[in-house]
């Protein structure tokens, strides 16, 4: 082998390896960073589901709200939670996913911007952000993590695995 050749293949794998790296890292360096995290936050909070901004939402519906975003496992999907409390006192947590080129499930095409409510305070704040056939009594205690799960509990609702065809009493939240 020459040496050329030989500085080649050093040269493949350590690309490679950059890029397996960059993978590994990319979402723990940006959770510490906040640029896409950062970035994410600021689309959920600009968003209009119910015809305002969640961020005005929030300011008129919860007092002391403090919103963080983070990667659980890429930065492509960033988990949005937000801590306040409710006109009672009472502390409410709301968490959202917004995922980039992404689907939660077989049924629902890849979107390149993906937004779903992943507790039930945040799926009463914005119902719009529910998965189809979902209800609010269908979201556990704790939120979910993971906007797949959400799907995979609606998907119990869509007659013959049809996201956009409900069984009867599930065409509204």
């Amino acid at each position: 082998m020459t040496s050329s050749m030989k500085t080649a293949v050093v040269t493949v794998a350590l690309l490679g390896c950059s890029v397996i790296a960059g993978l590994l890292f990319a979402a723990p360096l940006d959770n510490r960073l906040g640029f896409f995290a950062g970035r994410d936050l600021r689309i959920l909070e600009e968003q209009s589901p119910e015809g305002r901004p969640i961020a005005d939402l929030l300011r008129d519906r919860l007092r002391s709200t403090r919103c963080t975003a983070y990667h659980v496992d890429n930065v492509f999907q960033t988990i949005v939670e937000c801590e306040g409390s409710d006109q009672s006192g009472s502390r409410v947590v709301l968490v959202w996913e917004v995922s980039h080129f992404y689907s939660p499930h077989p049924k629902i095409p890849r979107k390149g911007l993906f937004l779903c409510a992943m507790s039930r305070d945040a799926a009463r704040l914005t119902p719009a952000l529910m998965p189809p056939g979902m209800r609010l009594s269908d979201y556990p205690d704790q939120p979910l993590y993971y906007s797949a799960a959400v799907y995979g509990i609606a998907s119990g609702r869509w007659i013959g695995g049809d996201p956009q065809r409900l069984t009867p009493d599930e065409n509204n939240h």
